[in-house]
């Protein structure tokens, strides 16, 4: 076909390709199409939700969608036999009869979603702080709702102009009496008496309970410390020794409590044999020179007295200034506006049960036996923490802002002089425990705890009025701390290892459930 085409001067030529000016109208229409292929147009609308979320509606724009389609018909062309054709050469029609139109949107959307995901927060301007989850899906036109967990909104206010009086601290010739006579209890001896039993004493007895003629209970030589409150082996035992001596055998009967956990004993009456082997009173020795000289390196008793006091005196500063840097912080998160999204709270909810298990653990228990002794589920427990979790979370968020507000920081050196510190407690164990503490997560662990230490005493200096202090000369104790220990919060932060971009449907996610 010829095509006539007019150049500039007016001349008719045949060949639009010899026309200097059709040429160059053909290649700026090229480029314009061409930057118009890669062009994604999206239907966006943000809406900004309370908690520190934000609301996208994401309209994908048909030929998008077709494309995206067609892409997700090769892939599960290439997964799944389809008969006649190769892998991923089956034609695009006959994928859509054979899986329907459905199953390619849901294939679709693994790529298609987290493009255009990404497309419309870089369009709206926002910045994930966790994990988006998709809260709905609708096809033709398809169009993807989505929340968007923000950063925690932090605004202190006038914190600096806060001002607290610290509690003064004396420590009372009682408190030091009472020290002393815990001294003088630690030193104390068992020694064999010859007289009647009382109580308070220490029996070795013999021990044979029945209940109906069976045996129910028997021990041999067990060692009793004879305390009237005590339950073991039932209430009342104890004071039914009282009285006994050496050599003797007594009988009587008890009767089981109704609540026992072992329903064949509960409220049943036993009838316990008991036979005295020996019998020994706790002797204390006298508050005097020989007592300071076997506690320590002192030369008389007024010396100890004195040393005494001086502890009592530094561990009653250490706990007034810890009670007041709390003080100080409920202060300033009560001053202050924090706002947070839902998945840092449920963050906080997982540490604090995580924490609760490993104590529970160290006790030979763990998490579910606790629950399941209390008779409690983890979700109902979950609740139960929630308000904890909340205060705890403002705090940390609290003095996070503290420590960007007044440029608080940790050198490297002070996190690896810290690792050193809690490394040499362990003895001979002491080069394991530097290779733990020196872990990645650990270290990041451990600055984050000398970061919070920072930020809670620059926060006291504050409230004395003592702002003019520089931040680098404070304490830099860390998690050892009493304070630190006694406050106990965490500058919450990202998650380093979770993708804040990727998708959680919302029938895929999950909601599972010790300042």
């Amino acid at each position: 076909m010829r095509v006539l085409c007019y150049n500039g001067s007016g001349e008719a030529t045949a060949n639009r390709a010899t026309c200097t000016a059709c040429t160059a109208i053909t290649t700026a229409v090229q480029e314009l199409c061409n930057s118009g292929k890669g062009e994604r147009v999206l239907k966006v609308t943000a809406e900004r939700l309370e908690n520190c979320q934000v609301e996208l509606t994401i309209e994908v724009d048909e030929e998008r969608v077709e494309q995206g389609l067609r892409r997700a018909a090769r892939r599960v062309s290439t997964r799944r036999r389809i008969p006649g054709f190769r892998p991923g050469r089956a034609p695009y029609d006959t994928v859509l009869r054979l899986f329907g139109k459905d199953a390619l949107y849901q294939e679709a959307l693994d790529d298609l979603g987290q493009a255009v995901f990404k497309e419309a927060m870089e369009k709206e301007g926002v910045e994930p702080f966790a994990q988006a989850e998709l809260m709905d899906v609708q096809f033709e036109p398809l169009v993807l709702k989505m929340v968007v967990p923000v950063a925690p909104i932090v605004e202190l206010g006038d914190y600096r102009q806060l001002r607290l009086t610290p509690p003064e601290v004396t420590v009372s010739d009682e408190d030091v009496e009472a020290a002393l006579k815990h001294i003088q209890a630690q030193h104390s001896q068992w020694q064999p008496v010859e007289r009647p039993a009382q109580l308070d004493d220490q029996a070795i007895v013999d021990i044979e309970s029945t209940v109906e003629g069976e045996v129910v209970l028997s021990n041999q030589e067990r060692a009793l410390l004879l305390k009237a409150e005590s339950s073991y082996p039932l209430p009342g035992f104890n004071e039914q020794i009282v009285g006994m001596i050496i050599g003797e055998d007594r009988e009587f009967d008890l009767t089981y409590p109704e609540n026992l956990a072992n329903e064949k004993l509960a409220d049943k009456e036993s009838h316990f044999k008991v036979h005295l082997h020996d019998l020994k009173e706790l002797v204390l020795p006298e508050l005097d020179d020989d007592l300071a000289r076997t506690v320590g390196d002192f030369e008389t008793f007024d010396d100890l007295k004195a040393k005494v006091r001086e502890g009592l005196q530094a561990e009653a500063e250490r706990e007034a200034e810890s009670r007041f840097t709390s003080e100080v912080l409920t202060a300033t998160v009560e001053r202050a506006h924090i706002e947070f999204p839902p998945v840092l709270l449920e963050r906080e909810l997982d540490s604090l049960l995580e924490e609760q298990d490993r104590a529970l653990r160290r006790e030979g228990l763990n998490l579910d036996n606790w629950l399941e002794i209390n008779k409690k589920s983890k979700e109902e427990y979950r609740d139960e923490l929630r308000p904890r979790a909340v205060e705890r979370l403002k705090r940390g968020l609290a003095l996070g802002k503290v420590v960007e507000l007044e440029g608080i920081t940790v050198e490297e050196e002070k996190v690896e002089a810290q690792i050193e510190r809690m490394s040499s407690s362990f003895g001979e164990q002491a080069d394991k425990a530097r290779e733990v503490f020196s872990s990645p997560d650990n270290m990041r662990s451990i600055a984050s705890d000398l970061l919070t230490n920072k930020a809670l005493q620059r926060l006291a200096a504050i409230a004395r009025g003592e702002v003019e202090g520089e931040i680098d000369e404070v304490d830099e104790t860390g998690p050892e701390d009493a304070q630190a220990s006694e406050v106990q919060v965490e500058i919450p932060l990202p998650a380093e290892d979770e993708e804040a971009v990727e998708l959680d449907s919302a029938e895929d996610s999950e909601t599972d459930p010790a300042d």
